[in-house]
């Protein structure tokens, strides 16, 4: 009996990017709250993967409509600027290609929990955004609020992707 081991770098085998962007989310979350140096360089590294894998989405995406919703915590001292500053290109967002809904909530009993909800015509069109938005920087900008790495999900209709 021989063993080998299968390198599926492309994803030719098996559609691992889903499976890889969690783990990435996962480990940048677990490393955020760390003081130490050489961690502070492996987040910005995470970070880096994730912009990555973010916008690598668009070639396996779900072409049905997807629901996005982004829960972050913002310093709550910041809130205020942070909402003016996301305000600010609301009109952007909104208006950007595939984009059917883009509204922000703030919580009323926790503060500095603010959520999007996003509704995009396709996960491809909803990646180009998120790539869009990292080109421009915005990942890097909103860092400058944010208490906690963003808790990021996608979401599909049962009825309407056929799963």
């Amino acid at each position: 009996m021989s063993a080998c081991l299968l390198f599926d770098c492309d994803g030719t085998l098996v559609d691992s990017e889903r499976l890889c962007s969690i783990g990435l989310v996962r480990k940048f979350q677990e490393l955020a709250t760390s003081r130490n140096y050489r961690e502070k360089i492996m987040i910005r590294l995470y970070e880096l993967a994730l912009i990555a894998v973010l916008a690598g989405w668009a070639g396996t995406a779900y072409a049905s409509p997807v629901k996005a919703i982004s829960e972050l915590s913002v310093h709550p001292e910041k809130t205020a600027e942070f909402l003016e500053w996301v305000k600010a290109d609301l009109e952007k967002s909104r208006t950007f290609a595939g984009n059917l809904q883009f509204d922000i909530y703030v919580d009323v009993q926790e503060k500095g929990k603010v959520v999007f909800v996003e509704r995009w015509e396709s996960e491809s069109l909803q990646a180009e955004y998120s790539k869009w938005r990292a080109e421009r920087g915005d990942f890097v900008k909103m860092r400058e609020f944010l208490a906690a790495p963003p808790k990021m999900r996608t979401y599909i209709d049962p009825d309407e992707s056929g799963q």
